[in-house]
């Protein structure tokens, strides 16, 4: 997550998204716009694909809600 080495497009960013019952909203779909958007790399994760664990535990404490 923070840290990650800058991409030849500048700045990376990950999403982190919890679509709940909301399983229709593809992900791929987010990353896309955002990317476009933004002109930036993205990768987005459903927090549902994150096993519980150090990991799991750093990421929902960086996670910013928008």
């Amino acid at each position: 997550m923070r840290g990650r080495a800058a991409s030849a497009r500048g700045v990376h960013i990950d999403l982190l998204v919890d679509r709940g019952d909301a399983r229709a909203i593809s992900i791929y779909g987010v990353a896309e716009g955002v990317a476009e958007a933004t002109g930036k790399d993205v990768d987005v994760f459903d927090v549902s694909q994150l096993l519980p664990g150090p990991f799991r535990d750093s990421a929902l404490s960086e996670a910013v809600a928008v």
